[in-house]
């Protein structure tokens, strides 16, 4: 195998292992090699702790009793519905709103339910799992062989993301949606590359399922055509390679026009429910501009692998031979152009949130990944003009780390406490009925009739001036209702505490004392406007 020229740190052979011309320690002088071996270990020491950070937070929620936050709750009551073969998607004027995810984050819960009966832990660990294969996914697809420092880099970037999905025990879908869409973006890569209709039909089969869990999936559908852009000019492609481009935004409008016949309000919550929010201009503006800040390590190994090309040294030794963009790369910078604003977008409608940037965040780690040879011989040789850079990294990886964690603050209140089972049991005492508007997961873990979601029936409306019609059914019905928050924070949240407490004083209930809930996040309230009141058997 050939050398480079001393001194170089132009990477071989694109499958070869990394190697530098660097002397041997026993040649080095003592103060360099004593400062490379700093640079090392600083190299592995943080992202280790990093990592090891977000790992103690997963292993402080893991174990977590109650609902996370209350669409927790509402999903496990939907998901309680379906295993229990009760109507999931009602008209709002005659049933109860459900959540305005895909189907599938219903139903397959609601499977392991008809085993395990209802539990917080199928979604969570179905989450936890798919992140974890996402992360893998990721690594071994975009990882230069012998690349050792970047992939711990990539990895660390990939865990921060953790914070914007509650540590990865999220309960929506957006880990198991972000790992079908990333596989169903490898198959459509590697059989758009070999014309393999299969592989790729196999692809779009597999976006499809993505988009019934999360519908921001859909946003693999363009991405083949844009990596394609990306290549070459429009006119060069193949009217084959024109029909293999346009299937997967024809087969996601198809899908779509199926649905809408088909299950009309299944669509209604698909499609239109999520439809009716506007952009919030101030929030899109931000996140366009914060992301761009929070990845900055792959900025650097753009730069570097840039810098690396355009020099025209080794250039067939790096991934973009000559002139010409490799498929592989040009289809991660177009999941990233993509995902970018697609998630922006999501995050900026009216109750967006964080999560809806996690696929972009991916995408960006991996395209860092996939150029980060330069990067790596840098870090192995100690090249002079990367130790500055060296500290410059640490500082950026830890700001990388953070960010997310900054952005999701206010969700992550914890929304239940160890009153749980208390509420629960009480909500399963017979002869009356309990309304728990805020966390209809009470009334599926007590076995009782479960009503309607507070947050979901305010979604479905559209978030108006004022509390749904259709939300004051189950309290009119019930004997007694839980409510979950005591001060104005993201429990209470749409209504304050005032709002919230008014409403059920102008149905009739009154709070009562109850020991299990003095120090608690509930409040007991008791119907005081029925002959019957009295006849509870509440303790």
């Amino acid at each position: 195998m050939s050398q480079p020229p001393p001194g170089s740190t132009a990477p071989y052979a694109l499958h070869s292992p990394l190697e530098t011309t660097a002397l041997p320690a026993d040649e080095q002088p003592a103060d360099a090699a004593g400062k490379r071996s700093g640079v090392n270990l600083l190299l592995v020491v943080l992202p280790v702790v990093l990592i090891g950070l977000a790992g103690w937070g997963l292993m402080q929620r893991l174990g977590q009793t109650g609902p996370m936050h209350f669409w927790e709750g509402g999903m496990l009551a939907d998901s309680y519905r379906a295993a229990h073969n009760l109507p999931v998607y009602e008209a709002a004027d005659s049933g109860h709103a459900t959540h305005m995810y895909g189907p599938l984050a219903t139903y397959v819960p609601a499977v392991l339910f008809r085993v395990t009966g209802p539990s917080f832990y199928p979604a969570r660990l179905l989450s936890l799992a798919s992140f974890a294969l996402a992360m893998l996914t990721v690594i071994v697809c975009c990882r230069p062989q012998g690349v050792t420092y970047a992939a711990l880099f990539a990895l660390t970037l990939m865990i921060a993301v953790g914070a914007c999905a509650h540590d990865f025990l999220e309960p929506r879908p957006d880990g198991v949606s972000l790992l079908l869409a990333m596989l169903a973006l490898l198959l459509l890569y590697r059989g758009f590359a070999r014309q393999a209709w299969m592989t790729y039909l196999a692809g779009v089969a597999l976006m499809i399922t993505a988009i019934f869990f999360k519908q921001p999936s859909a946003m693999i559908c363009v991405m083949p055509l844009t990596a394609v852009l990306l290549q070459r000019p429009w006119k060069q492609i193949t009217a084959r390679q024109g029909i293999m481009l346009l299937l997967p935004p024809t087969a996601v409008l198809a899908t779509l026009a199926v649905t809408a016949t088909a299950w009309p309000m299944l669509f209604h919550y698909l499609a239109v429910t999520p439809a009716q929010y506007s952009i919030r201009e101030p929030e899109l503006a931000m996140r366009l501009i914060r992301f761009p800040l929070s990845i900055p390590l792959t900025w650097l190994a753009v730069v570097l692998y840039w810098r690396e090309r355009g020099e025209g040294t080794s250039l067939t030794t790096l991934p973009i031979p000559g002139d010409r963009m490799t498929a592989k790369t040009a289809w991660l910078i177009a999941a990233l152009l993509v995902a970018f604003p697609a998630g922006a977008l999501a995050a900026a409608k009216q109750g967006g949130m964080a999560n809806s940037m996690i696929p972009a965040y991916f995408a960006a780690a991996a395209l860092m990944l996939h150029l980060s040879r330069p990067l790596e011989l840098r870090w192995r040789s100690g090249a002079a003009d990367l130790t500055p850079w060296t500290g410059v990294a640490m500082v950026l990886l830890c700001l990388a780390f953070l960010e997310p964690r900054w952005d999701s603050v206010r969700s992550h209140v914890r929304f239940a406490d160890d009153a749980y089972a208390e509420a629960v049991r009480l909500a399963g005492l017979p002869g009356q009925t309990t309304a728990c508007p805020q966390d209809p997961s009470i009334n599926a873990m007590a076995g009782t009739r479960v009503g309607r979601s507070l947050i979901f029936e305010y979604d479905q409306a559209g978030w108006p001036g004022v509390m749904p019609a259709s939300f004051f059914s189950d309290l009119d019905q019930a004997d007694n209702a839980i409510t979950v928050g005591k001060q104005n924070d993201w429990r209470c949240w749409p209504l304050t505490i005032d709002q919230r407490d008014a409403l059920l004083r102008e149905r009739g209930f009154q709070p009562i004392e109850h020991p299990a809930f003095d120090d608690s996040v509930y409040t007991l309230w008791r119907r005081t406007d029925r002959d019957h009141a009295a006849a509870t058997m509440l303790p």
